[in-house]
């Protein structure tokens, strides 16, 4: 059992560690600093790709990669924040070490949904694709060449 000290600093050193949270957010997507500027070979960048693709255009539907995942997996991403900010607590982990392994799990939902065709909730793809993607021999929804899905980042600001 702790003493009032023990529990004391314990606490003080919690907070200190809140107070650096509240100040700072984990992003996870295509980060302009990151990569979301970098080029495909046609002059287009990864973040206007995966804009097309998380919101649509007027010839594609919407494949949400990152808001559908984070929506589906709302309890399991809140479940993991708390017990990352457990260990805080528990005098094991920095918040900022937390919020990094926040942002690997998110991170890694996004990057699941290219696996999973979205969760099960992608618009299927449309017969001319399909042909497409079968005479080369790709078949999952988004991913041609991966740069797009392994571009998936995260980073706390």
């Amino acid at each position: 059992m702790s003493t009032p000290e023990e529990t004391k600093k314990l606490m003080d050193n919690y907070l200190k560690e809140l107070e650096r949270a509240v100040d700072a957010s984990v992003k996870v997507g295509l980060p302009s600093d990151k990569v979301g500027s970098e080029v495909y070979g046609d002059g287009v960048t990864i973040m206007q790709i995966g804009a097309q693709h998380e919101y649509g255009t007027e010839k594609m539907p919407s494949r949400s990669f990152l808001r559908m995942p984070f929506d589906l997996k709302r309890d399991e991403i809140n479940n993991f924040i708390g017990l990352q900010f457990k260990t805080v607590l528990e005098d094991k982990r920095s918040a900022n070490d937390a919020m990094e392994l926040v942002g690997v799990k998110a991170t890694n939902i996004s990057k699941a949904a290219f696996r999973n065709n979205g969760y099960g909730q992608w618009a299927p793809l449309a017969e001319i694709t399909k042909e497409i993607k079968q005479e080369a021999g790709k078949t999952t929804p988004l991913v041609w060449s991966g740069i797009l899905r392994n571009s998936i980042t995260w980073s706390i600001e």
